[in-house]
């Protein structure tokens, strides 16, 4: 992922340029379409020890709760967590992930909220477009704040460089992947263990964004599938522009989205907190 961009901020740099047009095409003809799926790194799942074989890594994933507020022990035990449990040089990355693709979510509470009377069905339908709504744009509160619905998830993520898969390398890694679980355990922080078809499902929701939908594609993973190429949907495209990427795709009515991918880097405290409120 973090090639993939640096390949398209490149690109953004050479637009930007004197004589930046010519550059960029430059910049494009020597990149090997259409091996956009190359530029990730993902390969196999080992089910055995649950972790990821990467190009030229080995890892895990996990999924963890995130937590709404913290206290002394968990700021404490994660302390150490960092400082002695996990080897040095390492780095581990928290990715807190939003998603407006709630509708299977949906679906599943309001199944268990239903009207009942003659106008169950158009109170029904009102009770769903409301969150739709809330997804799509914003709750239709009176204070008037932009508050969305959402999906959060928070991953973990950890890798150590590794030119082929042996017994050593796997079991360093499954070691740390058991020294970790069991550190947010004791700082409450339950964790789940992704597997193949949850990477592919995450990352494919992230490259092949539509702003306006609400459900999950269907990613499968056959048995002998590179992860990587489950990742990537055959019918994107891609423009670089000056200040965002354009991201068009088809659905299967043959219906063209367009939705703007674009990086927002947070300079000053915003005069309305949110999620960020009373960050450290």
């Amino acid at each position: 992922m973090k090639k993939f961009l640096n390949v398209l901020e490149n690109l953004q740099n050479a637009f930007r340029m004197p004589d930046g047009a010519s550059e960029m095409t430059r910049n494009l003809a020597s990149l090997d379409f259409p091996q956009l799926t190359s530029v990730l790194p993902y390969r196999d799942y080992d089910r055995d020890s649950g972790l990821f074989v990467n190009r030229s890594t080995v890892g895990f994933l996990l999924r963890a709760e995130p937590l709404i507020g913290a206290n002394e022990q968990i700021v404490y035990v994660l302390e150490d967590l960092i400082k002695s449990k996990l080897p040095r040089k390492t780095p581990i990355s928290f990715h807190l992930v939003s998603s407006k693709l709630i509708g299977d979510q949906l679906d599943r509470g309001l199944s268990d909220f239903r009207w009942q009377g003659k106008r169950a069905d158009k109170f029904n339908r009102i009770t769903r477009a409301f969150y739709q709504r809330a997804a799509q744009q914003q709750f239709n509160s009176p204070t008037g704040l932009p508050l969305t619905l959402r999906d959060y998830r928070l991953y973990i993520s950890y890798c150590v460089k590794a030119k082929k898969r042996t017994a050593a390398v796997m079991t360093e890694v499954a070691h740390t992947l058991k020294v970790l679980r069991s550190s947010l355990d004791a700082a409450k922080i339950y964790t789940q263990a992704a597997d193949d078809q949850e990477l592919a499902a995450l990352v494919h929701g992230m490259l092949n964004a539509r702003h306006d939908q609400l459900y999950p594609d269907e990613v499968r993973v056959g048995k002998f599938d590179e992860l990587h190429q489950r990742c990537v949907d055959q019918r994107i495209g891609i423009d670089v522009r000056p200040d965002d990427v354009l991201i068009s795709l088809a659905d299967r009515q043959g219906s063209v989205t367009s939705t703007r991918a674009m990086n927002f880097m947070l300079e000053n405290n915003p005069d309305m907190f949110m999620l960020w409120m009373g960050g450290d």
